[in-house]
């Protein structure tokens, strides 16, 4: 079985335009991510690498959408100890599976924004 890395397959950065003069909004996999059983197929990142391109790419800050039991799972739980470590700021704004965004999610939104 092969295990795709940070090495074998960098991180890829979605861009979405923000609005005039307001820059981009950043999409990507979970940084770091460990999960030997992944539907997509086993992944054992690192999240150093991971992040320092999210730096590279030019990032202010990081936004994780993912439960703090998803990250337990895929083996990040420090995701913002180690986002602030790289010079961004961290909202944790999570939506829980299968669901959407709420109204309490759109304030959370609205005063990290």
């Amino acid at each position: 079985m092969t295990v795709r890395t940070s090495l074998t397959h960098p991180l890829e950065i979605a861009e979405v335009p923000a609005g005039p003069d307001m820059g981009a909004v950043g999409l990507t996999l979970c940084p770091g991510k460990t999960d030997a059983t992944a539907l997509t197929g086993a992944w054992a990142r690192d999240l150093e690498v991971d992040l320092a391109a999210v730096a590279d790419w030019g990032a202010a800050a990081v936004v994780t959408l993912m439960e703090a039991h998803e990250l337990e799972r895929l083996n990040v739980p420090r995701m913002g100890e180690r986002v602030r470590r790289h010079q961004m700021e961290w909202f944790h704004l999570p939506i829980p599976d299968v669901s959407v965004p709420d109204a309490a999610f759109e304030a959370r939104w609205l005063a990290a924004g």
